[in-house]
């Protein structure tokens, strides 16, 4: 059995981003631990990764005392803090197994067309992709199983403005970009960071499910979305992973302790969604 790891992220003295830690030890399926402001009102407090140490993804935003299990490889964590009013900002603590992590950057076409694939064949199954620097079009990052030709399988999709950080339990013997709807016109060019662990993704027996829910605009609160699961777990102890696919703006996000049943959860988001707001979940029982 392997042993556990565990980080605190700086605090900032008010609003605004803490100091980074490294999390390079820290296999992908992280526990989050936040605690209170002891104010009237609690501040929003988003935790961000980065595996440049120069460019944050968010991961998830909570107001208020929570805890939260995440599935991301990456060489940086910070909390950034908002709104904060009264009392002190919160501790958040990072808990993991130990791990090592394994970072490779996908070369990527001027304009459309595919990129020369990168081997990946030894990197392990908890991957997080996180794209850099300002481009135009969309940006796939496609998979496959040969070592010589393909077929290839897209896995993860960014479009400007979209999430930068998205993470999946996948095997890869290669991996590689392709860019399509590229304008000539500052087409832009991203670099794409590709993190993994070999642990966090339940030993690939975990009752995995993936899915992405499309928001109507008609739902009855369109901060606290109630996500209906593709088929009904035998339990309500499993993990949600969240991403933002294509929505109109980067919205903090969190899956709140009493929310998830056996058929279905909430997400919560710090903001309204918008019609057309696109989600992704992965859902997995614990390890």
């Amino acid at each position: 059995m392997s042993s556990n790891v565990f980080v605190n992220l700086p605090q900032p003295a008010g609003n605004g981003a803490g100091a980074s830690v490294s999390t390079v030890s820290l296999g992908a399926q992280k526990t989050l631990v936040i605690g209170s402001s002891g104010g009237v009102y609690e501040p929003l407090v988003t935790i961000q990764a980065s595996n440049d140490g120069v460019n944050w993804s968010p991961l998830v935003t909570f107001n208020g005392p929570n805890v939260q299990n995440v599935l991301v490889a990456c060489q940086f964590m910070r909390m950034f803090v908002d709104r904060l009013i009264d009392g002190v900002v919160p501790t958040v603590e990072v808990g993991a197994s130990v791990d090592t992590l394994a970072q490779v950057t996908l070369a990527a076409t001027a304009g459309n067309g595919s990129a020369t694939p990168t081997n990946t064949a030894t990197m392990g199954l908890s991957k997080s992709v996180q794209i850099v620097g300002a481009f135009q079009g969309t940006v796939n990052v496609e998979v496959s199983e040969d070592s010589v030709d393909g077929p290839w399988a897209t896995i993860f999709s960014f479009i400007p403005g979209g999430p930068t950080l998205q993470s999946m339990v996948v095997a890869a013997q290669q991996m590689r970009v392709t860019r399509e709807g590229v304008p000539v016109v500052s087409p832009g060019l991203p670099s794409i960071l590709v993190a993994a662990t070999s642990g966090g993704g339940g030993g690939g027996s975990g009752n995995p499910q993936r899915f992405q829910y499309v928001v109507t605009g008609l739902e009855p609160d369109l901060t606290n979305l109630v996500i209906a699961l593709p088929v009904v777990r035998p339990n309500a102890s499993y993990l949600v992973q969240v991403s933002q696919a294509d929505c109109a703006n980067t919205l903090g996000m969190a899956i709140f302790n009493g929310t998830r049943t056996i058929a279905q959860f909430t997400l919560s988001l710090a903001a309204a969604a918008t019609a057309g707001d696109t989600f992704t979940f992965y859902v997995d029982d614990p390890t």
